[in-house]
């Protein structure tokens, strides 16, 4: 896999952080469904599953089973977009030395 090229669910991710953080979704918004999120990018279950759990991690959404996903609460100091936060997306020789 070419270096430049990020994983499904980090693409994902970083779809809907942006979204969040320009004020497209706000709070309370519900997002699509896992199986209309797989339509959308063309990607299995896992991967959506995956990209949600991550968000949810980092609290850029909440889950409520049988109901759906929807936006969270948008806190101030919260990374931008394009600088999600989350351990998933820190690299070990990205780290600064202890």
């Amino acid at each position: 896999m070419p270096k430049d090229r990020k994983a499904l669910y980090i693409q994902i991710q970083e779809y809907f952080t942006g979204l969040i953080a320009s004020g497209s979704l706000k709070e309370n918004d519900k997002i699509p469904s896992e199986k209309e999120l797989m339509e959308q990018f063309h990607v299995s279950r896992i991967t959506v599953a995956n990209a949600l759990g991550e968000l949810a991690k980092g609290g850029w959404i909440y889950r409520i089973p049988g109901r759906g996903n929807f936006v969270g609460k948008r806190e101030a100091g919260r990374p931008a977009a394009a600088e999600p936060q989350m351990h998933a997306f820190v690299s070990p020789a990205s780290k600064p030395a202890a």
